[in-house]
């Protein structure tokens, strides 16, 4: 049996080296590659259209932390990505991932499935990211203005037992982390919702972090939500083993063995410095 064709879609800003090194870890005849780089980079990528079956798409965006921005840079590559080749897959990596399995391992597992894989946790905590206005593409949360941002959130949070900010969404609120790996039909079900559903689409421009709930929202309140299964196949240590350590974790050589019993294709955060013995033992995986 041929193997299935899959695209693997990248946002990276910065990095080139490692996001080369991540595609050269996953080239195969039938994977596909396509690239965003934030439009305000202003690093070279250039030596990645050099590598079989890579793209850097040509429709950038102007990326900001907690953004609809990065929303509107997942939908540019899904889109671009489509138009090129029938990919029966389509999986969201970052600039800062790594594949930690082996090609053979991928693609048995997706030859065997025709399910979607799509972290969904528990929402409730966070509803209220819905029912506030926030303005992440406006100014940049972590500049100098980080503050005045997060204490707007605040107040709006402390008005919502008594007054309603924002009209509420029919929908059910979903939330998880947004990176994917979506079968064809989810790919497809998104797409066609966001041009018949501008209105939906609309609300979520001043949402905060709306690239945690869009997509959740959408696949989970749709004939397609017993087709999700929630867990995206990534290894994401939200766990903190020194105080006030940054999360998710940058992941290190210690992180090995956890990862490779998750059985997880794909693990994140990486560092190029601090997780750089990590890299070398999972490219030694890869050689057997």
């Amino acid at each position: 049996m041929d193997s299935k064709i899959h695209a693997f879609l990248i946002l990276a800003h910065n990095n080139p080296a490692h996001v080369a090194r991540l595609v050269k870890s996953l080239v195969s005849p039938n994977h596909y590659f396509f690239v965003h780089i934030d439009k305000k980079s202003k690093e070279d990528f250039s030596s990645l259209e050099s590598i079989p079956n890579c793209t850097l798409i040509k429709k950038r965006i102007s990326c900001n932390w907690g953004g609809f921005s990065l929303v509107k840079a997942t939908l540019n590559l899904l889109k671009e990505a489509d138009a090129f080749k029938h990919f029966a897959y389509f999986h969201l990596l970052s600039g800062a991932d790594y594949f930690c399995s082996t090609n053979e391992k991928f693609d048995d597992f997706f030859n065997n499935t025709t399910k979607s894989y799509l972290d969904i946790a528990d929402g409730t905590p966070f509803e209220w990211r819905l029912k506030i206005y926030t303005f992440n593409d406006i100014i940049n949360r972590r500049g100098k203005w980080k503050n005045i941002l997060w204490h707007t959130d605040d107040i709006q949070k402390k008005l919502l037992p008594y007054i309603t900010i924002r009209k509420p969404l029919k929908e059910k609120f979903y939330y998880g982390s947004q990176w994917f790996s979506l079968s064809q039909e989810a790919v497809h079900y998104l797409l066609d919702f966001c041009k018949t559903h501008r209105s939906f689409v609309r609300r979520f421009y001043l949402t905060f972090v709306p690239d945690e709930s869009f997509f959740h929202m959408i696949l989970m309140n749709s004939p397609l939500a017993s087709q999700i299964m929630p867990h995206n196949l990534r290894f994401i240590d939200w766990t903190r083993k020194v105080p006030k350590e940054p999360l998710p974790r940058t992941l290190k050589i210690e992180d090995y063995d956890d990862i490779i019993q998750s059985k997880c294709f794909f693990c994140r955060k990486i560092s190029v410095t601090q997780s750089a013995e990590l890299l070398d033992k999972l490219d030694e995986l890869r050689k057997g």
